[in-house]
């Protein structure tokens, strides 16, 4: 946002873009994917992904800004960055420290 600008957020004005209107799931998924592919280090990238793409979706998760149907779809595009980034193959007969709360990724311990 430009400097003395603002944005309603719950219908008050406030200094700063809280929750962006974000025209499509792609959105969401490009700025995950940015996170997930920047240089930092890997625990870094993690944090980043709690810090910040993570309450940008909580919002539009509650408010059914999108299909489950999108949000299924992204899960997948991410979850295969995700487990690059946490270098699961190396110990994924590890069933209860794999999944980390993913459900497609809970399916797949299941499914060998």
């Amino acid at each position: 946002m430009e400097e003395f600008d603002f944005t309603e957020f719950l219908g008050k004005p406030v200094v700063f873009n809280a929750c962006p209107n974000y025209a499509n799931i792609n959105n969401l998924c490009e700025l995950g994917m940015a996170i997930m592919c920047s240089p930092p280090a890997p625990w870094q990238r993690i944090d980043a992904l709690k810090a910040l793409f993570f309450l940008v979706t909580q919002f539009a998760m509650r408010t059914a800004q999108f299909k489950k149907t999108d949000w299924d779809a992204s899960e997948r595009a991410e979850n295969s960055l995700c487990q690059s980034l946490l270098q699961m193959n190396t110990f994924m007969d590890i069933a209860s420290m794999a999944a980390w709360g993913f459900r497609s990724l809970q399916k797949n311990q299941t499914s060998t």
